[in-house]
């Protein structure tokens, strides 16, 4: 087995954003979930947030293929319109589902999970008969091994706990991912720390 730490990427916007609301849950997140300076966090690294979450350092950490990929802002989907269905990147741009689907600097092999912590990443649709795929299932199609994302609106302040527990569970306790995340879960519903589930 490979015993060397997970490489990870991570990515969120805290600030608002026209027609976005600031998300200041966000930085608590990457902090719990991410090493960064402090060295709390269970994956290692120091994650991007607001201006440094751009389109050149998403691909520059696609590049280096990251076992974990964490995004956490806000998505929009537009069902019909693949070029209005966009993530928003921490400077303010979008990164549409067109560049997803057409760059391939922004495919995702290599990756093992890529986590969208946003609202409705896993949402597609479809309008006269021409059907637009979730921000998800695009990442899947283009390498990730696995994708965990949203159907609904999250709460941005309990998330950050939510995803400390799963990848706590993940990475320290060596759970798999579907067991890793229901733990979790059945933390947050209890009220108490995933060890303790």
């Amino acid at each position: 087995p490979d015993t060397r730490p997970p490489t990870a990427a991570g990515f969120g916007v805290s600030a608002a954003h026209e027609g976005f609301a600031a998300l200041p849950g966000v930085t608590r997140e990457l902090e719990m979930i991410f090493s960064g300076s402090d060295g709390i966090g269970t994956l290692h690294g120091e994650p991007h947030i607001d201006r440094s979450f751009n389109e050149s350092s998403l691909k520059a950490a696609l590049r280096e293929k990251p076992r974990y990929l964490h995004i956490a802002s806000h998505f929009k989907f537009e069902p019909g319109n693949e070029d209005n269905s966009f993530l928003l990147l921490g400077n303010g741009e979008h990164l549409g589902l067109g560049a997803l689907r057409s760059d391939p600097d922004l495919h995702f092999s290599g990756v093992d999970l890529l986590t969208l912590s946003a609202c409705e990443t896993a949402r597609g649709g479809g309008a006269e008969g021409e059907e637009i795929e979730s921000f998800g299932a695009l990442a899947q199609q283009n390498g990730a091994s696995a994708v965990m994302a949203t159907l609904w609106q999250i709460a941005d302040e309990s998330t950050a706990s939510l995803m400390a527990d799963f990848y706590r569970g993940r990475v320290v306790d060596d759970l798999d991912k579907a067991t890793a995340l229901q733990r979790a879960q059945i933390a947050m519903i209890k009220g108490k720390p995933a060890t303790e589930v």
